[in-house]
């Protein structure tokens, strides 16, 4: 982690918005996900491959549509396609723009600055060349995984970072290991303040 986050992760209170590395639970998921970037650029697969988290429910239904999705993607490179994101109502959707669909299912990619960001990495599929893309920036640590993806998707433009509207994974609701030892008060202030920031930086209405 870098210097400024190990200070936060001492002392929470010096922690500023909702992404910031809240304990060291949250930075060993993040440290994981890094791994496993790290073996699929390593390993130089031509495919893509699926990411699950331990909390991650996919069904035989499930595969087979992103099976289907894949498909029809196969021709993308240096993306990441979340499949779980419990976020994404339909006011934050609409700066999203759907570049497929597949059944019933879109797949919504992030072209602009949104003021609503993508939550979760339970669930998500990347190539090689995205994996290489993250890991060029993945170091030092200062947010939680899931943020770190959304800002290289839809801040810094490192990858193509798409969603499934809707999801096509469920969660096993077993708690989560991002807990907060803080107080809800004090978490709701975080939230709300980077709220505010973001929609203060929300790029998505100049172009639409």
């Amino acid at each position: 982690a870098s210097p400024a986050a190990r200070r936060k992760l001492v002392d929470t209170s010096l922690q500023d918005i909702a992404s910031d590395l809240s304990n060291n639970n949250s930075l060993s998921i993040y440290l994981n996900h890094v791994h496993i970037w790290r073996r699929i650029a390593r390993s130089n697969l031509s495919t893509p491959v699926l990411v699950l988290e331990d909390d991650a429910v996919v069904t035989a239904e499930n595969l087979q549509l992103l099976n289907d999705i894949l498909e029809q993607m196969q021709h993308r490179r240096n993306f990441v396609l979340k499949l779980f994101s419990d976020n994404l109502f339909w006011w934050g959707y609409k700066e999203w723009n759907a570049t497929l669909r597949v059944g019933a299912h879109d797949v919504k990619t992030c072209q602009c600055r949104p003021w609503l960001q993508t939550w979760s990495t339970a669930a998500y599929v990347l190539d090689a060349h995205a994996a290489r893309a993250l890991l060029a920036r993945a170091m030092p640590a200062e947010k939680h995984v899931d943020v770190f993806l959304h800002d290289q998707g839809c801040i810094d433009k490192t990858i193509e970072l798409s969603v499934v509207d809707p999801s096509i994974v469920s969660l096993s609701m077993r708690p989560s290991e991002h807990a907060h030892e803080s107080s809800f008060l004090p978490r709701l202030r975080l939230l709300i303040r980077e709220l505010v920031e973001n929609i203060k930086r929300d790029s998505c209405g100049a172009i639409t």
